[in-house]
């Protein structure tokens, strides 16, 4: 067991605290990704808005543990269980570690994408932000910039190289979006399989393949396609961006609606970044976002709707996708 340092709430392993070879947010990507473990707990909260509440555990080669605040997912190297609290039901699935890996690209998780990563924020281009108070800590700043200029990630280190905070920007929209981190363990030391052991909870019943599929939002649309086909249902393809504000208030305010959960029944969903899936967004005239199309297996579209309006909006856009369908 190698000897651990306490800093400031953080505990990081002395082998990781100096591994500052190429600058600031260099020794920070450098110090996750040689860790072999990694526990977390922090917070995500869109300013203006509700705070959400996490606590990640990671391990090399390929284990997780995401306890969020609907969710609590479990990669234990072969299979990933997923549990949702509201409804008391999981779910087993063989492990597809690109998938489980995808998880880190979102803004609630990706401050921890360098674990699996080491390039995970090589397009931003950084400059330094000088020293910040930042609630009674002096915290180093560097500020990242996507190359579109359209999401900016701001990074609060302390002197071990971590991350504190990292606050993404979307200068467009208007949208902040802050992680603060409560408590950080980085480690040179592997944890035990018994950390990614998944435990039903009392009363919790596990769901059959086709209810594993309801309301399961796909990242690959060959593999929605083949569900679609063999259920009879139509596809939702949700074509976003990374820096999309108005994708992410659909997201977060729309698709956890009752209205919209009712209706996903009938349908097989999708996301896709229009920025990767350069090919799809081309095929279906994507050109703003979000972009919202509909189509049968065999990809014929039904019905198309771009932008965000509200919930309303989109539970009737929907309605006329499945009438269109009929």
């Amino acid at each position: 067991m190698r000897k651990l340092a306490i800093l400031g709430g953080i505990v990081v392993a002395g082998v990781f605290a100096a591994a500052n070879t190429g600058g600031a947010l260099e020794g920070y990507v450098q110090a996750l990704n040689n860790a072999k473990s990694v526990k977390a707990d922090y917070t995500v909260q869109v300013i203006g808005g509700m705070s959400k509440t996490y606590s990640v555990q990671l391990s090399k080669p390929n284990m997780v543990r995401i306890d969020g605040p609907n969710e609590l997912i479990v990669a234990d190297g072969q299979n990933v269980t997923t549990y949702d609290k509201k409804n008391k039901t999981y779910f087993k699935k063989a492990q597809d570690n690109n998938e489980v890996m995808g998880m880190f690209n979102e803004d609630d998780l990706s401050i921890f994408a360098p674990f699996f990563n080491s390039k995970s924020f090589n397009d931003l281009k950084t400059s330094d932000g000088g020293v910040k108070n930042r609630k009674g800590l002096s915290l180093h700043l560097v500020n990242g910039t996507a190359p579109n200029g359209k999401r900016q990630a701001n990074f609060y280190l302390d002197d071990s190289q971590v991350a504190r905070q990292l606050e993404f920007v979307y200068p467009d929209n208007n949208i902040r979006v802050l992680v603060d981190t409560k408590n950080v363990t980085v480690s040179g030391d592997a944890m035990g399989g018994d950390a990614f052991a998944f435990k039903a909870p009392e009363g919790a019943r596990e769901l059959s393949a086709e209810e594993m599929n309801a309301g399961k939002w796909f990242h690959n649309l060959d593999e929605a396609k083949k569900i679609a086909l063999a259920t009879n249902k139509i596809i939702m393809i949700d074509f976003m961006t990374t820096w999309c504000g108005p994708c992410k208030m659909m997201a977060a305010e729309a698709f956890t609606s009752e209205p919209f959960l009712q209706r996903t029944k009938k349908l097989v969903l999708c996301k896709l970044d229009a920025e990767v899936e350069t090919g799809l967004a081309a095929q279906y005239e994507v050109n703003a976002y979000p972009t919202v199309v509909f189509i049968k297996p065999d990809g014929t579209m039904v019905h198309k709707f771009v932008g965000y309006g509200g919930i309303d909006q989109v539970v009737g856009e929907v309605d006329k996708a499945l009438a269109a369908a009929q």
